[in-house]
């Protein structure tokens, strides 16, 4: 469909391309010191989820514990 539009030589020149995008192996590096396989990434990538997951819980347990303390405050002042 897409190669009547576009003509034959353009088409078989953008089927080249994606075939050889397809095929072609990716590697990251840090800074060329050592490849970053796609174990590493996955381990990096869990360990900021788990770390944010409890930076959340610390910070929405000190909300709670902020305005418990202020409730109780103003309970104790109206007595």
């Amino acid at each position: 469909m897409l190669g009547n539009k576009m003509g034959k030589p353009l088409f078989k020149e953008l089927e080249n391309f994606a075939q050889e995008l397809f095929n072609r192996d990716v590697e990251f590096s840090a800074c060329g010191l050592f490849n970053l396989h796609t174990s590493i990434i996955v381990s990096v990538a869990s360990a900021v989820t788990t770390y944010l997951a409890i930076i959340i819980q610390f910070q929405t347990s000190s909300i709670g514990e902020n305005s418990t303390t202020k409730t109780s405050a103003s309970k104790v002042k109206t007595s």
